[in-house]
């Protein structure tokens, strides 16, 4: 098992790592409340300094597992989006091309229909995975005694949750195992194009290669930046998936600002006067929800980056190969000096830096943005259905949080801006500077001699 199989497979196994845990924790949730109420359990009562830690805890692996399980997904709708030899050839005999080395939303309409709802399938699981585990943690607070603090956890949303997580497990073992009748099919990678193409002429390419709409476009040889190559609606939707967030979080940080009882109170604390009532449901799970949802831009503006920086490095390895002789990097069986690699595109250390950052600010944003249940009578009886007995539950938000948050996004963004200044040197026989397309590929392999410039030793 090599390339992109063992790449499914390792997310296969960290999916069902992190479903295994899901279920325990939904077993001890169900365990602890043996009134059978599934509005909310108390997992622990105590002095809110201590609160305050195991809150940090839980939120810090519950952003780890989401993280990690929305990489997974990425990788894995990459795969299933990459569209067969087959598939290709069919696009091109209508006169259109598809995507390659990208996770391209476009291909769904010109692959096979249960890929393309499995694809489907897996974005909308994942999306709602982000909402519903960060939804199913919540702090309590006693109004009548100020340092006694409690810890929650919502057994219909964890139970939730865990369905949705055991269902993507499911859709990853399909991919590994029925996606594809065999891995050659598969055109993942640009290896893989190329290895495909060179192996096999693209008959519909040659065909049409004194067409204006078809073959390589000539550059100029001189230095381009790399903001040059992704598509303006690429840039479009990452821009949107950035301001959206920055904007929300400085609005909110500006109105508690205003605000005469705002504090820069520790990171995560449970402190009543950063809490601000906002007409949300009075019901624990209702505002958990809504101070979750913030998660989901999060997760939007983690698929558009890692979709911009992989525009990036295609077009980067696509160049590597005019300069010298080089091992194709395939993801299915290689064949001769074929070098097999289990990423797709965008190099490991960029992914695991997404990865890495992306799981701290899904972190931050959950002390951010938080739901808090305040009880005025005490904890222990904060779900009871007796009158007076009914927490009030309310949206908190942390300044201390909200500025980190900022400052992490405006990170983001100068370094996926910073990126866009590398140069890249177009020679003759790249495509025009552009996201590369099968069209471009193909016309790459076998190029019309007439129509191409040769750059002299």
């Amino acid at each position: 098992m090599v390339g992109w199989r063992m790449g499914v497979a390792m997310n296969l196994l960290l999916t069902s790592l992190t479903c295994v845990v899901a279920i325990v924790g939904f077993s001890l949730a169900i365990s602890r409340d043996p009134g059978g109420s599934w509005d909310g359990t108390v997992i622990y009562t105590g002095a809110c300094s201590t609160a305050d830690h195991i809150n940090l805890g839980l939120h810090a692996v519950v952003s780890i597992f989401a993280i990690v399980l929305l990489a997974g997904a990425n990788y894995a709708f990459q795969v299933l989006s990459s569209p067969t030899r087959a598939e290709v050839d069919a696009a091109h005999a209508s006169g259109r091309w598809l995507g390659i080395g990208i996770p391209s939303v476009g291909n769904l309409f010109h692959i096979g229909k249960t890929r393309g709802l499995v694809a489907t399938g897996l974005v909308l699981v994942i999306l709602a995975l982000q909402i519903l585990y960060h939804a199913a943690l919540y702090t309590s607070h006693t109004v009548a005694d100020v340092n006694l603090c409690g810890v929650s956890v919502n057994p219909s949303l964890l139970g939730t949750a865990t369905l949705l997580n055991l269902i993507l497990v499911m859709l990853l073992a399909w991919i590994l195992f029925y996606a594809f009748k065999s891995s050659s099919q598969s055109l993942v990678s640009l290896g893989d194009a190329i290895s495909s193409f060179l192996e096999h002429k693209d008959g519909y390419i040659q065909k049409s290669s004194n067409s204006n709409n078809w073959g390589v476009e000539k550059t100029a040889e001189r230095r381009y930046c790399w903001f040059r190559i992704p598509s303006v609606p690429t840039w479009l939707l990452f821009v949107i998936s950035w301001t959206v967030p920055t904007a929300l979080a400085a609005a909110v940080f500006g109105r508690s600002l205003q605000s005469r009882q705002f504090t820069f109170s520790s990171f995560g604390s449970i402190d009543s006067s950063n809490y601000t009532n906002l007409n949300t449901p009075s019901t624990p799970l209702g505002t958990s929800i809504i101070a979750a949802l913030p998660q989901l831009l999060l997760a939007l503006l983690y698929l558009s980056t890692n979709y911009l920086l992989t525009t990036y490095y295609l077009c980067k390895e696509i160049s590597l190969y005019s300069n010298q002789a080089r091992s194709l990097r395939v993801t299915t069986s290689p064949q001769g000096s074929q070098t097999p690699s289990l990423y797709l595109t965008l190099p490991r250390p960029w992914s695991w830096f997404l990865v890495t950052f992306f799981t701290a600010m899904s972190f931050v944003l959950s002390q951010s943005v938080f739901s808090v249940a305040f009880d005025p009578v005490s904890i222990a009886n904060m779900h009871s259905n007796g009158t007076g007995n009914t927490p009030r539950t309310v949206i908190g938000f942390s300044g201390t949080g909200l500025l980190i948050l900022l400052v992490l996004l405006f990170v983001l963004f100068l370094v996926v801006i910073g990126q866009g200044f590398r140069p890249i040197e177009p020679l003759p026989g790249l495509p025009s500077i552009k996201t590369p397309t099968s069209r471009d590929i193909s016309s790459c392999c076998h190029p019309d001699q007439g129509r191409w410039e040769r750059r002299e030793a």
